[in-house]
């Protein structure tokens, strides 16, 4: 029965029926307080968790809940009402104008990848915002049909119907959530939903389920608009929509914080501020004032013009754009420790030839400043991959940086550098190495595989180079010491160990938490075994440490500290 007309919650004049999904009607209400426009739908059993979940969220691209109202023995959801349209609806229709209109209104109605990219952008931090909840949540339903633009042309998520308020689904607990709610059946979109949302041959859930299946339904939601409003996508966008739609999890962005900033970067790097156009613009006017002025009624050749800063960057090749892009990444002095300008490459081949152009390039036949920051940058390219090689080539390039440095610092012919920039390029390097072969020790140690010993002693040999060379900050230096000595007491070194924790608590004016805990834990495994006397060593350590809030506060150190009383006791008795 239709209840247009009705008034609910004393306030709420239901207008006429504007959806109809599986869980009933959605009306468009007029609040007669206030005079604006409200989405009002039923709470029916299958959505009640979908109303106590909108009443939570308040993210500007998520559609929120306002109230739940009672009316005869029934619940209704009061939603901010969106005025706007779907991106199935906007998809469909500009397909349907690029049939009837002339080419200037297609052209005006037709979607741009800057806009794509715009609110690929606004919806990855909508499901960021929900996966890093205290509880996250993860959609489930992410689609053309589930996306509204506004008027602004801002981009709203909607429908929440079959979302799941739990951080992941394992094989331990397939089949219910944290609430208890029985998941009998796998639910999504066909054509939208990731593999792994599909049930067995009875429509169960069959297998672990996270947040990175929303980020495949990310993907197919833009290949969908892109196909469909025919838009050439970019090199860049083609890469971050294909690694969003990847059949493994694992191959996909392993955050929705990842993908936004993926995202970010290329519209940085496509789409500069204009301001900075404009400024290069007028610049390019004063320039060309001037030399008109110099030359009087003289006429420009083609080759001066052509040659002055216009402040535009034309790439008639793809490719060539990509990779002039990535450089820009590259040389940027703010890229972050895991660069972005890798989300530029098709696949691994591609960025080895890439590489290896550059390793062939005069660039690096130099002994130039700009030579050694460019291997270090480069370095970091290798790092998102996952070939076995990947971490081995990184290693390469830096260990081809480090001899070229040593062999300058030998000849004391420093090229355009000075000897104080050589040094400190020189720690560096090391500081890289050390961490490289540290976490492809790590890496090996976890998945069981060979090599892992041998990566950790040569980590610990270019920790010790940079140990002596005394180059970096305070927090630099603790870091190392922490990390050196971790590898000394997982390698079986346990005097090297000691003597890095040692030097940490003589040396440094604050002494990290982490320091601490790892001392007082070596030394409280070497009482315990009684491999030597280092009762008196436990027994300082132990007092300073009782001295210091933040080592005490922290939730390791209970645990530690009734096995160091309790061995300290026994050994005094």
């Amino acid at each position: 029965m239709s209840m247009t007309g009705m008034v609910l919650g004393g306030y709420y004049l239901l207008s006429h029926e504007i959806g109809h999904g599986a869980n009933g009607a959605v009306y468009l209400a007029v609040d007669l307080r206030t005079h604006q426009n409200r989405a009002i739908k039923e709470i029916t059993g299958n959505n009640h968790r979908e109303a106590e979940l909108l009443l939570q969220i308040r993210h500007e691209h998520i559609m929120h809940a306002a109230e739940i109202i009672y009316e005869d023995q029934r619940e209704y959801l009061v939603c901010e009402y969106i005025e706007g349209k779907t991106l199935e609806q906007i998809a469909c229709e500009c397909i349907r104008a690029s049939r009837v209109c002339s080419k200037t209104v297609r052209e005006s109605r037709t979607i741009t990848e800057k806009q794509v990219i715009q609110w690929g952008i606004e919806l990855a931090e909508a499901v960021n915002y929900l996966h890093r909840r205290s509880t996250p949540v993860i959609h489930r339903d992410i689609k053309p049909g589930n996306i509204m633009i506004d008027q602004e042309q801002k981009l709203h998520l909607i429908d929440f119907g079959i979302a799941i308020h739990n951080p992941v689904i394992t094989s331990k607990s397939i089949g219910t959530d944290l609430c208890g709610q029985a998941l009998e059946r796998a639910y999504g979109s066909k054509g939208f939903a990731a593999p792994e949302q599909y049930g067995d041959g009875a429509g169960r859930v069959c297998r672990p389920l996270d947040g990175r299946a929303d980020l495949y339904a990310f993907g197919k939601t833009f290949v969908y608009l892109c196909d469909k409003q025919q838009i050439t996508a970019g090199f860049g966008l083609r890469r971050i929509l294909k690694k969003c739609t990847r059949t493994a999890p694992k191959w996909r962005y392993q955050s929705a914080e990842r993908l936004c900033s993926a995202l970010k970067v290329l519209y940085q790097v496509k789409y500069p501020d204009n301001r900075r156009k404009k400024i290069r613009a007028g610049c390019f006017a004063v320039v060309l004032a001037a030399m008109l002025i110099m030359w009087g009624s003289r006429t420009l050749d083609r080759k001066a013009f052509d040659s002055l800063p216009t402040g535009l960057s034309p790439a008639e090749n793809e490719t060539k754009a990509a990779y002039e892009a990535a450089d820009r990444m590259v040389r940027a002095s703010d890229m972050p420790s895991e660069t972005e300008a890798i989300r530029f490459f098709e696949d691994y081949e591609e960025l080895k030839q890439y590489v290896q152009g550059v390793l062939h390039s005069d660039l690096c036949n130099s002994e130039s400043r700009e030579k050694y920051d460019k291997l270090l940058e480069l370095s970091c390219l290798y790092a998102p991959f996952r070939e076995d090689e990947a971490a081995e080539e990184a290693a390469g390039l830096l260990e081809k940086g480090l001899s070229d440095l040593e062999h300058c610092m030998e000849i004391k012919q420093y090229g355009e550098m000075s000897r104080e920039e050589c040094s400190w390029l020189y720690a560096e390097y090391c500081r890289q190495l050390f961490l490289q072969y540290r976490l492809m020790g790590q890496q090996k140690l976890q998945n069981n595989r060979a090599g892992a010993l041998e990566n950790m002693i040569v980590a610990a040999g270019y920790g010790e180079r940079l140990r002596n060379q005394d180059e970096g900050t305070e927090d630099e230096k603790a870091a190392l010491l922490c990390d050196l000595g971790r590898i000394y007491a997982q390698t079986e070194s346990p005097e090297e160990a000691l003597s890095c924790y040692r030097q940490g608590t003589e040396e440094l004016q604050e002494i990290p938490t982490e320091l601490y805990l790892s001392y007082l834990e070596l030394l409280t495994g070497l009482v315990e075994n009684e491999t030597s006397d280092y009762r008196k060593e436990l027994q300082q350590v132990y007092e300073d440490v009782l001295h210091q809030e933040r080592v005490t506060a922290d939730p390791r150190f209970e645990r530690i500290r009734i096995q160091a009383e309790q061995i300290m006791e026994e050994r005094g008795n």
